[in-house]
């Protein structure tokens, strides 16, 4: 969603979005293992994502949240156990005030999300 870009000069961290994925396991029971990647940058291990190309933005990142906290790529972690039906994985997606100078314009950033049930 757009932000104005004076309230992400000054907060610094603003305009939180919610959304989830469905992982569907036909079995329940087993151990459900998530890893997220960052698709622009597959050697990051960090919580701040590169942008797209075609993104025209500086001074602007985007992160990603799960339960509240940075998830950091390529770093899985364990997400209970399946249910035997789909299940809803909350996430959310922030910006963040990077140093650069801040210009307007878009920004896109992807991942990709490895679900593991074994």
């Amino acid at each position: 969603d757009p932000i104005d870009a004076s309230t992400l000069d000054q907060l610094k961290i603003a305009g939180e979005k919610s959304f989830n994925v469905a992982v569907n396991c036909g079995a329940s029971g087993r151990p459900l293992v998530l890893e997220m990647s960052d698709v622009h940058d597959s050697s990051s291990h960090g919580d701040i994502l590169a942008p797209a190309p075609g993104s025209t933005t500086t001074g602007v990142a985007l992160q990603v949240l799960q339960d509240g906290t940075p998830v950091r790529m390529r770093q899985p972690w364990s997400y209970g156990t399946t249910t035997g039906t789909i299940m809803s994985v909350p996430f959310s997606a922030r910006y963040l005030r990077t140093p650069a100078e801040l210009r307007t314009g878009t920004i896109r950033s992807e991942v990709s999300l490895l679900a593991d049930y074994y």
